[in-house]
């Protein structure tokens, strides 16, 4: 991809935008909050003039690769039992050793 005014962009695209409007072939709208596309649906990209693109860019690049929170996971069924299992082998495992020591 070339930019006006800005070097040549070389690598993978994917277009993820927010609080989009999108018109289908019979002229309905759906609003949505978010909308991903793939780069084979793509056929022209319009950018107003309005819009300095390489301080965008650079602004988008500071927020996407800035560390979010992440939130605590809730501990389902599922890792509940295999934390359960795995404290039931380790147990397994320091009562053989133990004995074997004994032994010795």
């Amino acid at each position: 991809m070339q930019l006006y005014n800005a070097p040549w962009l070389l690598g993978f695209m994917n277009i993820s935008m927010e609080n989009v409007v999108l018109i289908d072939q019979l002229g309905k709208h759906f609003r949505m909050e978010e909308f991903m596309i793939y780069p084979r649906y793509v056929r022209y990209i319009h950018i107003p003039e309005s819009i300095e693109i390489v301080p965008a860019l650079e602004e988008h690049i500071k927020r996407e690769t800035t560390r979010k929170p992440r939130a605590p996971v809730k501990r389902t069924y599922k890792m509940k039992r295999a934390q359960l299992n795995q404290q039931r082998t380790l147990a397994e495992l320091n009562a053989a050793q133990s004995e074997t020591s004994k032994e010795q």
